[in-house]
């Protein structure tokens, strides 16, 4: 299933009773054939072409119960295929699972959590370090730094979760979105 606004595509499954839970399973192929799997350090899968390369992420799993309430959930590596399992036991249904690929054929997007993103709106004390590590482009550092702040408060004052986006296009050009939080 595609997802526009997010430019990630991604598997959404709707669990209607507690009787519907089981680990869910996605099989990733790359041109046909089984992709290479590995856990990366935020809980989410680096999918691998036959020579180790990256050439897309799952990003971290999610899972949200029907009163909204993020569950915990995990993924799971067998072979080529990647179980998403809830360590959280939901107590309100339906519960919405889903796992999203960061990259599209247009952009790269890694989306921080409801969390992540509150703790960005109290990092002026950290932009100004980043601004000084950065030395003679300073300014630089602090400008971004600064935007991805304004952005997360932005978002919080929204309800919603900040992100960075990129092109799949060879660029050092990042820029910041707003979406609706996934976790």
């Amino acid at each position: 299933m595609s997802n526009a606004e997010a430019g990630a595509d991604g598997q959404y499954i709707r669990v209607l009773s507690e009787q519907e839970l089981v680990d869910f399973g996605f099989e990733v192929l790359i041109d046909g054939r089984p992709a290479r799997l590995e856990l990366d350090e935020r809980g989410g899968v680096r999918i691998l072409d036959d020579n180790g390369s990256a050439i897309n992420s799952l990003a971290p799993p999610v899972a949200i119960d029907a009163d909204g309430r993020d569950l915990r959930s995990s993924y799971e590596i067998v072979g080529n295929i990647v179980r998403q399992r809830l360590d959280d036991v939901p107590t309100t249904f339906p519960v919405t699972i889903m796992a999203r690929l960061e990259c599209n054929f247009q952009f790269c997007t890694v989306m921080y959590s409801r969390n992540e993103t509150r703790q960005l709106t109290n990092s002026g004390l950290v932009a100004a370090l980043i601004a000084a590590a950065c030395g003679p482009v300073g300014w630089a550092c602090g400008i971004a730094t600064a935007a991805m702040v304004q952005t997360a408060n932005s978002a919080v004052a929204q309800g919603r979760c900040v992100g960075i986006r990129r092109t799949t296009l060879p660029s050092l050009v990042t820029w910041p979105v707003i979406e609706n939080c996934r976790q």
